[in-house]
């Protein structure tokens, strides 16, 4: 008998929690060694397991070639790290040296934390050229690219209306438009200066604020990819909160099979697509959106108005990485769909599928590129339909039943320091 052959297969979450707001795309994939989910009594005994075996520093036993996963915490949300590896020691290391470096860039780029380079950088004198990291200035290199290829609509720049946007959201109301118009006036990539001979960086308005939200997640998605690459790792996944790079497929598959999760889409009929070797990222306000004198506004902020983005809808969008992905679906879920549809037809290799809702009308568009859509082939249960997100993926854990019925753990294993 086949090794396969006692054991279901099925898709399985392999990650994805948009802590920002973002719907992110559910990942599924099928692992040859892993059978159904048990019940939830035996998941909880199993992350309880898992748990103990981490604090005794003795991880489960792996099988050459099995599927292992790793999580922590970083940039304000879930990175979750799946690999396949020949030994525990190896993927052990790799996702040590991935989650690495993940922290050094959000020490980068963050804009909550005061001591991050990004928050120094806004705090240094105008008009002055200030050197900055190889990371920082790729970043915001990059992010100033999409800026201009996207008309504006995804801006690195919008820093001064997020803070204030935020502010709306705590106290449900809305910016005075003397407010607005002094933070709109720090906004804008033409206050940028960037001198790649000397890498350097120049503001020249007071109030600017750098802010890598939608780019930053993908981006370090994108480096953790290559650190597990540089330690041997090809087939893997990060998904970081929603924001995935993918390399190359699980054994046995053409892709990694990502479904997509629109607030407009038809759930009768849930679909998917299957991809490897890039980025993956949807971004809408189907869980994170607010509601201010009588007008729903998304998270997403509109750079154009300072105000978040009053049409219903999802964006998801394929990229050759997932920062590319990350910064143009926060563009398309502001841009008009034949806008949206244009500006990503300038980026090489990109497309994006999106929904929008119009009063009671739903409506679609589709890069012509964009990955075939398909049925999925079984409709597995998705946290991203459950506000509790955090607390349904905290809790699962996978198990296999062994030929006596009994479970089991399955390489799944938290990292820890």
């Amino acid at each position: 008998m086949n090794e396969r052959d006692d054991v279901r297969e099925m898709p399985v979450i392999l990650g994805v929690r948009p802590s920002d707001g973002r719907e992110g795309a559910a990942v599924y994939g099928t692992s040859p060694r892993i059978g159904e989910r048990a019940p939830r009594s035996l998941r909880s005994a199993g992350l309880l397991a898992a748990l103990v075996l981490a604090a005794c520093g003795t991880p489960a036993p792996l099988d050459p070639g099995v599927r292992v996963e790793f999580v922590e915490p970083h940039m304000g949300t879930e990175f979750r790290i799946v690999m396949w590896a020949p030994d525990a020691e190896r993927a052990g290391l790799a996702a040590r040296a991935a989650f690495a470096r993940i922290a050094a860039l959000d020490a980068t780029l963050s804009d909550w934390q005061p001591a991050s380079e990004a928050s120094r950088l806004c705090r240094a004198p105008r008009a002055t050229p200030i050197a900055v990291s190889e990371d920082l200035f790729a970043v915001l290199s990059r992010s100033l690219e999409l800026a201009a290829l996207t008309d504006g609509a995804f801006d690195p720049t919008v820093g001064p209306c997020v803070v204030l946007w935020r502010r709306a959201v705590r106290e449900r109301e809305l910016p005075t438009p003397a407010r607005l118009a002094r933070a709109r006036d720090s906004v804008g990539t033409r206050l940028v200066e960037l001198d790649r001979e000397r890498r350097t960086v120049t503001l020249h308005a007071d109030g600017m604020r750098l802010d890598f939200g939608a780019i930053g997640e993908g981006h370090a998605a994108d480096a953790a990819l290559r650190v597990l690459a540089e330690h041997g790792i090809a087939r893997a996944l990060v998904d970081a909160g929603g924001d995935v790079a993918v390399g190359d497929a699980p054994p046995g598959e053409d892709g990694w099979l990502v479904a997509l999760q629109h607030a407009a889409a038809d759930e009768s009929a849930p679909q998917a697509i299957r991809v490897a070797r890039c980025g993956v990222c949807t971004s809408g306000d189907l869980f994170r959106f607010v509601e201010i004198e009588g007008r729903r506004f998304s998270h997403v902020i509109d750079p154009r108005t300072g105000l978040g983005v009053t049409t219903r809808g999802a964006a998801t969008v394929v990229a050759s990485d997932a920062a590319t992905a990350d910064a143009l679906a926060t563009a398309a879920c502001v841009l008009e769909p034949t806008a949206a549809l244009a500006a990503v037809a300038r980026i090489e290799g990109a497309s994006v599928y999106l929904t929008r809702q119009l009063d009671e009308r739903a409506i679609e568009a589709v890069s012509p590129t964009f990955p075939e859509r398909r049925t999925r082939p079984e409709r597995a249960p998705s946290a991203l339909r459950f506000g509790a997100w955090k607390a349904a993926f905290a809790s699962w854990y996978r198990v296999a039943s062994d030929a006596r019925g009994s479970s089991r753990p399955v390489a799944s294993h938290s990292l820890r320091p």
